[in-house]
């Protein structure tokens, strides 16, 4: 018998599939020929015990084979650990599952005064606000399309109900298939607010969420951790997009952000009382002077120094109040 069918024999008694014929050759084998062979293989106790005891029953009805009972064990249990070894190492890899590839992710900034277009590459596109930060996947290959934002953006959302678009805000999650929609999150303010032109809009935080519709706004509050929701002019608050500054009724602290994150520059206020005025206005395109010339000119009583190119002070008394 060569080296070739001892193998199968062993191999097929393994494994229970070998014939009663092949059986009672492999028991009747003379095993001083496979004691020859035992310096070849590698020993271990565990697999010598657990092969002598399968074959212990077979090899007790051999008279020949009983006497060399000791020689047969250590053989068998040194072929089953060179049969382990070829299954353990020489097996084809190509049953291996593939990880799925890392995400490269791209970060996007303006600086004040700058807005920035972009297209993701599921066909989203964004319009990014000055003083505003995004952060997306290259390619968007989860279960899902999430994305980072700190600042305002507009959205407009490539449909794909495969694929919620997710945008991660701080405490807010905004979710949403496919639809148009703003949303403002900067980190000085008290409050995130996501207004919705088109589609349907889920917002969340921890302690809620909100489903909003066209012409509904949905504001997480800072200091509660909660989301409200109402009604807005969506038009008036989409117009930064075509570069108009609107200003509702807003206070002059408001006015005051605004106008830093648009022209890039530092404004203060001579006194506490200036930052509660309030002002209602439309500027198109202006200059940062035409905007302060107009307001002390609304506002009688209140002047306007620049101490430098970048730095603006307000002084004198409101009159609204």
């Amino acid at each position: 018998m060569n080296e070739k069918k001892l193998n199968q024999l062993f191999e097929d008694y393994l494994n229970g599939t070998i014939s009663p014929e092949d059986e009672r050759l492999l028991e009747s084998f003379d095993a001083k020929v496979l004691a020859e062979n035992l310096d070849k293989y590698t020993h271990a106790e565990k697999a010598k015990e657990r092969v002598g005891s399968k074959l212990n029953t077979a090899v007790g009805r051999n008279t020949k084979t009983r006497k060399l009972w000791a020689y047969t064990v250590r053989v068998a249990a040194a072929i089953s650990v060179f049969f382990a070894f070829k299954f353990i190492f020489l097996q084809p890899t190509s049953t291996s599952v593939a990880e799925e590839p890392a995400l490269v992710w791209v970060e996007r900034k303006t600086d004040w005064g700058e807005k920035l277009n972009l297209i993701l590459a599921d066909g989203t596109q964004i319009k990014l606000n000055s003083g505003s930060s995004i952060r997306f996947p290259k390619a968007f290959t989860a279960d899902e399309r999430r994305i980072e934002l700190s600042g305002e953006a507009f959205f407009d959302v490539a449909r794909d109900e495969s694929k919620p678009f997710i945008i991660q805000s701080d405490q807010v999650e905004t979710k949403v298939l496919g639809t148009s929609f703003n949303v403002q999150a900067y980190e000085d303010q008290r409050h995130i607010s996501v207004s919705v032109l088109t589609g349907r809009v889920e917002v969340a935080s921890s302690e809620n969420k909100v489903f909003l519709s066209p012409h509904e706004q949905g504001v997480y509050h800072r200091s509660k951790g909660n989301v409200t929701k109402g009604r807005v002019d969506i038009e008036k608050i989409l117009l930064w997009k075509d570069g108009i500054i609107h200003f509702e009724d807003a206070t002059f602290g408001e006015v005051k952000n605004v106008l830093e994150r648009w022209y890039g520059v530092n404004i203060s206020f001579a006194s506490k009382q200036l930052a509660q005025c309030h002002l209602t206005a439309t500027y198109a395109n202006e200059t940062l002077e035409t905007i302060l010339g107009s307001i002390v000119y609304a506002k009688k009583g209140m002047q306007y120094r620049m101490d430098d190119q970048k730095t603006i002070i307000f002084s004198g008394k409101c009159t609204d109040n």
